[in-house]
C-alpha cells in the first residue's frame, strides 16, 4: 500500500521536486549501504572516472593506486565526505555501473 500511494505522490511532483527527491535519495543510500558496498562493488575504476572532475589527479590517483576494490572503495569513501554533491553524483555512477548491486541492496 505505501509503494502505490509513493508512486502516486511520485507522479504528481514537478520536475524539480523529482530531482530533489532522487538526489536525497541518492544520498541516503550511499550513506546507509556504505559497508556493503565497500564489500560489494567490483568495478571502482570507472566510478573514479566519474568522480575525477569533482575530486581532482591526486585524489583519483590514491583510488587508482590501491590494490583491491575493498581498498579503492575505502579510499574513496574517504573522499565523499565533500558534502552532499559528490554522493549523488557517486549514486548516479552506481547506477550506471553497477545496477545489479544498487537493485539488490534497495531490495
Amino acid at each position: 500500500m505505501v509503494s502505490v500511494l509513493l508512486l502516486k505522490y511520485l507522479e504528481e511532483l514537478g520536475n524539480k521536486e523529482m530531482d530533489k527527491f532522487k538526489w536525497f535519495l541518492g544520498v541516503m543510500f550511499v550513506d546507509k549501504y556504505r559497508v556493503e558496498l565497500i564489500q560489494r562493488v567490483r568495478l571502482v575504476d570507472p566510478i573514479a572516472d566519474d568522480l575525477k572532475p569533482l575530486i581532482g589527479d591526486e585524489k583519483y590517483a590514491n583510488i587508482r593506486s590501491s590494490r583491491t576494490s575493498q581498498d579503492q572503495m575505502r579510499v574513496l569513501y574517504s573522499f565523499l565526505s565533500g558534502g552532499a554533491t559528490i554522493k549523488e553524483k557517486f549514486y548516479e555512477s552506481l547506477l550506471k555501473n553497477e545496477l545489479y548491486l544498487v537493485e539488490d541492496l534497495a531490495g
